[in-house]
């Protein structure tokens, strides 16, 4: 496994084996949102569609981990996160909130019994409802988990708990990119360095970059790699000029 010679970069790799790697403490925040393995429940979940959706049918997107191994796996990376990130450091996980078969799932499933300081809504107006049988969705949780050393910047404390961020338009051949603006924010507020470890297309280091951080992301997709090194040069060059 071959690491950036700086802490900044992008490694190729599976999101658990990386992090288990890292020695404890090499981060001041994590900020990530992992598959929400809506290919499991594809016509079942509140907020998908009633129709096959093409985005999600090849390797690179199969995202149908059955329910009780996805939240297993997604609780060792918790774990792996909050051990990465300095004592006191914390960490922004953004994971969909759902009706399934009539019951609620807004993935406290997950987090329970981690050290949670907060649940922060993203609100994310717009989008399009392909079923008739619901109201269109437009909000998702991100989980501030923290240890108990860690408080935001100053000039950040006047965040509310929503957070009314725009969806990605520009989504670089991904199904489901959460916005600059939103890592951004947790940047700002935190600090750096900051580790994603899905880091899908870049879109963490794009923010670091911009908040003047160090990062390091990890994504499977060789794909996807590409492109967030593509994107986070483009953004660094961009940066150099101003």
């Amino acid at each position: 496994m071959t690491f950036p010679s700086r802490c900044s970069g992008v490694v190729c790799g599976d999101a658990l084996s990386v992090m288990r790697e890292l020695p404890t403490g090499s981060f001041r925040v994590a900020v990530t949102s992992p598959p929400y393995n809506l290919g499991a429940y594809k016509s079942n979940w509140q907020g998908g569609s009633d129709r096959s959706d093409p985005q999600y049918d090849d390797d690179e997107h199969e995202d149908a981990m059955p329910e009780s191994e996805y939240v297993r796996w997604q609780r060792d990376c918790l774990a792996e996160m909050l051990r990465l990130v300095e004592p006191d450091g914390a960490l922004y996980y953004n994971q969909g909130r759902r009706v399934r078969n009539g019951a609620w799932f807004d993935r406290r499933e997950i987090v329970d019994g981690f050290p949670v300081r907060q649940q922060i809504i993203w609100h994310r107006p717009g989008g399009m409802n392909w079923s008739g049988k619901w109201f269109l969705p437009t909000t998702e949780s991100i989980w501030l988990v923290a240890h108990d050393g860690y408080r935001v910047e100053h000039d950040t404390m006047c965040y509310t708990d929503v957070w009314r961020l725009p969806v990605e338009r520009d989504r670089h051949g991904h199904p489901a990119p959460f916005p600059v603006a939103l890592p951004l924010r947790a940047i700002r507020a935190s600090g750096g360095p900051v580790l994603d470890p899905f880091g899908g297309i870049g879109t963490t280091g794009v923010a670091a970059v911009r908040a003047g951080a160090e990062y390091l992301l990890v994504e499977r997709s060789a794909l996807y790699c590409g492109v967030a090194e593509q994107r986070i040069a483009r953004e660094a060059a961009q940066a150099s000029l101003l």
